[in-house]
């Protein structure tokens, strides 16, 4: 994949979807569907994006348009409107896994964070393709998501109630937003895994919350996997700005 101006060095290879409002049904995928970033239930197409962000700037590399099943079920309409006839229904998190796929070749081996919200993030084999090639994620997850099967850890948001100490939050600045707060605090917590053994630039799986100073108890929780050594340098959640970003400007 060869991209103009790519920013280079460490980043994050964020994926996330976004809506374009559409009246009319012939367009490919147009449907009635619930876009956030149209703030409610409207006829629209829904692209899953991939953008790449470094310290340097951030560019779109990848898109895949999402197909509702009332258009894959619907031969004829596809035809119509000029879609392959070997593309079937797909979920989002299996459009941005083939992004993923597609973008890894291109990009900075052992130097990536992948990046997104809870759509992927509850998506079990999501997070298994991003863990297979040790490939550092952190993906926003549901309140009631299990992180794991035991006692105690069956529940993210209550997890957090009962471990996360005043003291154990650590705040740190963040980049201009507008939410106008300037300031998130974190927590983070390794997952244990009793099989494997965890020592100095090993790799094991996260769990990390963070929350806004105003509004302490909505903490926004992540699920992660990486060293150490990347839970203090990995990319900030809201990564997925990049991709607001990108979209209000394409070419820069």
């Amino acid at each position: 994949m060869q991209v103009p101006n790519f920013p280079q060095g460490p980043g994050a290879l964020v994926v996330d979807e976004t809506g374009f409002a559409k009246k009319d049904r012939a367009s490919a995928g147009v449907a009635r569907q619930f876009p956030g970033t149209l703030g409610g239930v409207f006829p629209c197409q829904i692209g899953v994006m991939a953008a790449w962000a470094t310290g340097a700037g951030q560019a779109l590399i990848d898109r895949e348009l999402y197909l509702p099943r009332e258009w894959t079920d619907d031969r004829q309409r596809c035809r119509a409107a000029h879609v392959p006839h070997e593309v079937g229904f797909a979920v989002k998190p299996r459009l941005a896994e083939r992004m993923i796929e597609r973008a890894l070749p291109d990009l900075p081996e052992g130097r990536i964070w992948v990046a997104a919200d809870e759509v992927y993030g509850r998506d079990a084999a999501f997070r298994a393709l991003l863990e297979q090639p040790r490939l550092a994620y952190a993906v926003t997850v549901q309140a009631n998501q299990t992180v794991l099967p035991r006692p105690g850890w069956r529940h993210a948001a209550r997890l957090v109630e009962r471990c996360a100490a005043e003291e154990d939050w650590l705040a740190l600045p963040a980049d201009p937003s507008q939410l106008g707060s300037r300031t998130w605090q974190w927590w983070v917590r390794r997952i244990p895994d009793p099989d494997t053994e965890i020592g100095e630039g090993a790799w094991a799986r996260w769990f990390i919350a963070r929350r806004r100073p105003e509004a302490p108890r909505r903490p926004r929780l992540l699920p992660g996997l990486g060293t150490a050594g990347h839970t203090r340098r990995g990319p900030r959640a809201g990564a997925r700005r990049p991709l607001v970003c990108c979209a209000r400007n394409p070419e820069g």
